[in-house]
């Protein structure tokens, strides 16, 4: 740690404001946040690689890129921790889901509040 940058891939959800997700009840992401809640994160989507037969440095990369900064906190009221984990399988699966309460007691949700967010898109 140290005030050393830590980067995490993680899965996650979005509601248009927020992101969402979920850890184990501890570990270094959670040390981390005790230390210091604001946080910076990166997608990318869509990446391509594009090559070029005879020259090397005209490869290059088709791609969508989102980077955004905020503040990051633990839901601890159970009907936001499971509309949090709701948020993430969205994302992946398209639906809501319902949780027993072992699957709660395991995991940690978060969500991180986006106060700042650019993006970039390769032409």
């Amino acid at each position: 740690m140290n005030d050393q940058p830590y980067i995490v891939p993680l899965n996650f959800g979005y509601d248009g404001h927020n992101l969402y997700f979920h850890t184990a009840r501890e570990g270094q992401k959670i040390d981390m946040i005790r230390t210091n809640d604001t946080v910076c994160f990166e997608f990318d989507t869509a990446v391509q690689i594009v090559p070029d037969d005879t020259i090397a440095c005209k490869w290059t990369c088709r791609y969508k890129s989102v980077i955004g900064f905020g503040r990051i906190g633990e839901l601890k009221i159970e009907p936001d921790r499971i509309s949090g984990l709701n948020q993430i399988m969205k994302h992946y699966s398209g639906q809501s889901w319902d949780f027993d309460d072992r699957i709660l007691k395991k995991a940690r949700i978060w969500r991180l509040n986006i106060e700042k967010i650019t993006a970039k898109q390769s032409v």
